[in-house]
């Protein structure tokens, strides 16, 4: 890896959804990522898990501690993967306005995550509910919904919305439209942040490497580390 990565979207605090089950799973995923070039995690429960919101936050620190005792050179960040309906999106709005949902690091950025069967229109409402309120969402693996396209990306940007793609998409995913619109949209310079999605040791392992690489030999080293290790530091400070 050429530049340190910023990984904004893993599922990685213990036993809160259905990513990790321990924090011993949790510090082998987080070191499957170091040895791929991570310096950087955001810790991403679905938003369910913050119905006890202090356990979320209980068990995150102690992750925490987990990773400085074993001596694992990643920085944990705290955020969440929020799905978003238009029925919900008031409701969503009020949480992250009561605190009951973290943003991204203390960000005004939330990891947002559409329903897939929802339209394209519905897709814009909640980003607009969500922009009006004072929230960038950041569209969570965009590239997977199926009603998605170029130019929806285009009209969520232009709304004020920012892109997130899972790494894996761009070389390694199987499904070749997923993999196509990824790298569209690279080719459109429309990504913003990219993720690994990570859930488990053994579902969806952190997987970046391939696409690491494909990404700085199809566009190039300036662009992979304006996504990889600039915006997450301009956007989530």
């Amino acid at each position: 890896m050429s530049v340190p990565v910023t990984d904004i979207h893993m599922h990685v605090v213990p036993g809160v959804d259905d990513g990790s089950r321990s924090v011993e799973e949790s510090c082998e995923m987080l070191r499957l990522a170091v040895g791929q070039g991570v310096e950087t995690v955001f810790a991403t429960p679905h938003d369910a898990a913050f119905s006890d919101k202090n356990s979320v936050r209980t068990r995150f620190r102690q992750l925490r501690e987990a990773v400085r005792e074993q001596e694992i050179p990643v920085a944990l960040r705290l955020g969440c993967e929020m799905r978003i309906y238009p029925e919900t999106a008031e409701t969503c709005l009020q949480r992250l306005n009561e605190g009951a949902l973290p943003t991204m690091g203390g960000s005004r950025c939330v990891l947002t995550e559409f329903d897939f069967d929802n339209s394209r229109q519905e897709y814009l409402f909640c980003a607009d509910t969500l922009i009006r309120g004072g929230y960038t969402p950041i569209i969570a693996h965009i590239e997977r919904y199926p009603n998605t396209d170029l130019r929806l990306a285009e009209a969520l940007k232009e709304a004020g919305a920012l892109i997130q793609i899972n790494a894996y998409s761009i070389a390694d995913e199987r499904d070749p439209q997923i993999r196509q619109l990824a790298n569209l949209l690279l080719a459109e310079r429309l990504v913003d942040f990219l993720g690994t999605d990570a859930h488990r040791t053994d579902h969806r392992p952190p997987m970046l490497a391939g696409g690491m690489d494909a990404f700085r030999r199809l566009y190039g080293e300036e662009y992979a580390a304006l996504v990889a290790f600039d915006n997450p530091r301009k956007y989530l400070p």
